[in-house]
């Protein structure tokens, strides 16, 4: 009987000081608060780039965080994350940095009130979002303060509405940034129209790239482009360029711009889809000259690296997925220049092979596909079997190839020499064509230029394209000291394939093996125990 109370006694003992070792440390974590970042990027501890901007003021920075506390998911996960990322700013700064929290959905506050906090923080700069609230145990859709601002010295900036936990940590930082190192100018990012290309400034686009500059519709229709734009964007245009637009292009870029361009090379009919038509940007000659020579011809698959597309129903009607061979997968990417920095793969739909020859560009190549990919020329059918089949295969070219480069340096003019002439402006009305400008025949200043032969379908399948196209644009404008903190943003990488036979083994290791380690333990434990006894 003493040895049964002893052995309850001895149980109750047990558990409490096991409850009361939880409860402590519980609040050595909360006073102490530590964690470990496994990610091979440090996903969830803040970036070098933060910590040395952290590290920069000579006086306090004020924080102001506009942060509605009763919105309903997702946005309200989006708050907290906000709100946990400030705390980690506050933290790493040594005390120079100081958070001042509103919110804008406070019950407590009366008309007059939210009145007075909205002007303030409109005042700031501080954008509305359109967001699900919850007022009275209901949801109710309504435009919502939401942001940051930092305040030094005289200075502030303000980060957009947030609303993609993965950009937190940029957003925080290039307010940051900009706030310790003075107002600058705002740069113009001129996105072409007039030549079948999306309507970049009203689709989702527009506040990816609005994070870098002031997004601005570019007519191209054979005028000087504005002085003002600092980098020209062409994104899959399905009609060509003529050769006095190539000219204004060329203008643009003597006067120490940027370009950069992403192309198509093979579109979808619109009458028959599964045909694929041939499609230039007008662009390629121009490029040649500058020694970024892309055979447009030529389309780019790979057989052993390729994404799983949706193509086709079986029999009962649900949708079949294929590794399509036209959607190659690279991993061959420069990992150390900006454009590409921290990107583990990219997807390249129907990409076109770059040549880069001698010239005075210096010319990187970013991505390239794998060396089992081959060129095949005048592919005209989106169907993936013949391809996976290898029909032909003898007439296609083996890899690897180029397919997105980025080039920088001083130039000569197309039409430098004297001999090629230059294409006449175009007339306005009845009246004869406008005098032209006089002819730039070098570049004053370092041009630079990102071209990649896979552009909107590129940018619609792989997150990773999305970073590569802000990143390109960062580099354009010669401001990369952020692209690092973007990179965090980039999916993982994807898995080494396995063989058959040990793709069996680690299946039925996971199904059989667990349960075959408890009962070997429980084999053990009965023989020691008969042991004993």
């Amino acid at each position: 009987m003493k040895a049964r109370r002893r052995e309850a006694f001895e149980t109750f003992l047990a558990a409490g000081l096991l409850l009361l070792a939880a409860v402590l440390a519980n609040l050595v974590a909360a006073r102490w608060p530590a964690r470990a970042d496994l990610t091979a990027e440090g996903r969830f501890t803040l970036a070098p780039e933060t910590r040395a901007l952290l590290d920069t003021p000579e006086a306090d920075v004020e924080v102001r965080a506009y942060l509605p506390e009763n919105v309903a998911a997702p946005y309200g996960t989006v708050v907290r994350a906000v709100r946990d990322r400030l705390e980690e700013y506050r933290a790493a700064s040594g005390g120079r940095l100081r958070i001042v929290w509103r919110d804008p959905t406070d019950p407590a506050l009366d008309a007059a009130g939210r009145a007075a906090l909205a002007a303030e923080a409109k005042g700031y700069g501080i954008r509305e979002a359109d967001l699900q609230v919850m007022q009275a145990d209901r949801r109710v859709r309504q435009r919502v303060l939401m942001g940051v601002v930092f305040l030094y010295r005289d200075r502030q900036a303000a980060t957009p509405p947030i609303e993609d936990p993965d950009r937190i940590e940029y957003a925080l930082t290039r307010a940051l940034r900009d706030v310790l190192r003075g107002p600058r100018r705002q740069p113009v990012i001129g996105v072409t129209r007039g030549h079948g290309e999306p309507d970049l400034l009203a689709g989702p686009l527009s506040e990816v790239l609005g994070a870098s500059g002031t997004l601005r519709d570019v007519e191209i229709d054979g005028r000087p482009l504005p002085n003002d734009v600092d980098v020209l964007v062409v994104l899959s245009p399905t009609r060509p360029f003529s050769a006095r637009e190539r000219y204004v292009v060329d203008q643009f870029l003597m006067q120490g711009r940027a370009l950069i361009l992403l192309q198509d090379h093979r579109q979808q009919s619109t009458v028959f889809p599964d045909v694929l038509v041939p499609q230039v940007s007008g662009l390629e000659p121009l490029l040649a000259h500058y020694g970024v020579k892309i055979d447009a011809d030529a389309t780019i698959l790979d057989r052993e690296h390729s994404l799983p597309v949706p193509f086709g129903r079986d029999a009962g009607g649900r949708p079949m997925t294929v590794h399509h061979p036209l959607f190659a997968s690279t991993d061959a990417i420069d990992r150390a220049h900006p454009v590409t920095r921290g990107l583990p793969s990219l997807v390249l739909p129907m990409a076109a092979p770059i040549e880069v020859a001698a010239g005075p560009l210096e010319v990187t190549p970013l991505v390239r596909t794998s060396a089992g990919a081959r060129a095949r020329r005048n592919v005209r059918s989106l169907d993936p079997q013949p391809l996976i089949e290898g029909k032909d295969a003898g007439a296609e070219q083996p890899g690897p190839f180029t397919v997105v480069v980025a080039a920088s340096g001083e130039l000569a003019s197309a039409w430098a020499d004297p001999q090629v002439a230059v294409p006449p402006p175009p007339s306005r009305g009845e009246g004869p064509p406008a005098a032209d400008e006089p002819l730039v025949r070098r570049s004053q200043g370092e041009v630079r230029l990102v071209v990649a032969t896979a552009g909107l379908r590129m940018l619609g399948l792989d997150r990773n394209a999305l970073l590569l196209f802000q990143n390109a644009v960062d580099w354009a404008l010669i401001d990369t000291d952020l692209v690092g903190i973007r990179a965090r943003r980039a999916t993982d990488p994807p898995l080494d394939a396995v063989e058959p036979g040990l793709r069996k083994v680690a299946k039925f290791g996971n199904i059989l093996g667990p349960p075959a380690l408890v009962i070997a333990f429980g084999l053990v434990r009965g023989w020691r125990r008969r042991r004993t006894r």
